[in-house]
């Protein structure tokens, strides 16, 4: 009976981090990425590009990996301010991707969630989880060049329900992309496209043509 209840209480923050740490650290080192501590893997930035996995906690004692890029050349616009993600305090996404669908997808289906409710439970759940690895190195495959990632932007973009709700928008990052590989007209054209603020626009602008 107390082993019943024991699976009902939610696991420590800790312990979460000790058995994220044991399990999910050696298998992301493959990919040469490391633990910060806490729930984020990443690797070192090479030609811009940071490859990141974060532990994202969901709502009801669940959670779920999910594997991206920081970009050295891609700002982030929190209010009306532009910060960049340069360093390894400052890592972030910038393109992502998640298993949580929300449309009719057969995408991810068959991996489960992690579940906190008890450590056995927790461990179980996290095993059956990091299945998913095959799609991260897979990913993170064609996020090797910035080619890749145009790819995977219009991809993104072409799936609006899915994406649409990420931060910052894939057309976004798709600008400074395109920019980045001279094609200028085409990055402006999309980046007019976005609801920027009008003292926002102007310098992102600026920074394209940079």
């Amino acid at each position: 009976m107390l082993g019943i209840f024991n699976n009902r209480k939610v696991i420590s923050a800790d312990l979460t981090k000790q058995i994220l740490h044991n399990r999910v650290s050696p298998l992301l080192a493959e990919a040469g990425l490391r633990w910060n501590g806490s729930y984020l893997w990443f690797g070192d930035s090479k030609n811009g590009i940071r490859k990141v996995v974060r532990y994202s906690l969901l709502k009801g004692a669940s959670a779920t990996l999910e594997w991206g890029v920081c970009l050295d050349f891609v700002p982030k616009i929190s209010s009306s301010t532009i910060r960049w993600s340069r360093t390894e305090k400052s890592v972030e996404f910038h393109l992502f991707e998640s298993p949580i669908r929300f449309d009719d997808s057969e995408m991810y289906k068959d991996y489960e969630l992690v579940t906190h409710f008890g450590k056995s439970k927790f461990e179980k759940s996290l095993n059956k989880h990091l299945a998913i690895r095959k799609e991260i190195f897979k990913w993170f495959q064609n996020a090797d060049s910035v080619d890749g990632l145009i790819g995977i932007a219009k991809n993104q973009i072409g799936q609006i329900e899915n994406y649409g709700v990420h931060s910052p928008n894939p057309k976004f990052v798709l600008a400074f992309l395109l920019a980045k590989t001279n094609k200028l007209k085409e990055s402006l054209e999309l980046m007019d496209s976005l609801n920027l603020s009008a003292s926002l626009k102007p310098k992102i602008i600026k920074l394209l043509e940079n």
